[in-house]
């Protein structure tokens, strides 16, 4: 294993904090993410802030997750108030399986970082008002 993340978010805060006036919070996701976070809200039944916190929580994990591989040095390629969160794009497969589809700048930055030889493995979850994510980041061997 190369790093490890983990977030937990709040749905209900994290709503709150979506629709404030002049809010450019969804802008952090794509188009994809908020499509697909619709639809599978329209499908279950429950809310759209819940999946969208869930995508939250892993574009925190993998934050983190690439910051625990580039320790000690913990020289990020970018800073924080930077930090491309739309090319993180979590998206879930038919039977919801997410995945991290990280843009093309973004993979060369972590391969030039932390090498090329690593792959990516997410997991989000929900509870009650939480959402939670773990992603790591594994060196192929």
């Amino acid at each position: 294993m190369a790093g490890m993340g983990h977030d937990v978010v709040d749905y209900l805060q994290f709503e709150e904090q979506l629709n404030l006036a002049g809010s450019r919070f969804e802008r952090l996701f794509s188009r994809r993410e908020i499509a697909q976070c619709h639809a599978r809200s329209a499908e279950s039944g429950d809310s759209y802030a819940q999946h969208l916190a869930a995508r939250w929580a892993g574009k925190e994990a993998f934050l983190k997750a690439w910051s625990h591989a580039l320790a000690p040095s913990c020289d990020m390629p970018y800073a924080i108030e930077y930090f491309p969160w739309e090319s993180i794009e979590i998206m879930s497969d038919a039977v919801h399986r997410p995945s991290l589809i990280i843009s093309d700048d973004v993979v060369k930055r972590v391969y030039d970082s932390v090498g090329n030889d690593v792959r990516f493995h997410i997991s989000l979850s929900h509870d009650g008002t939480v959402a939670s994510a773990v992603v790591i980041i594994e060196r192929s061997v």
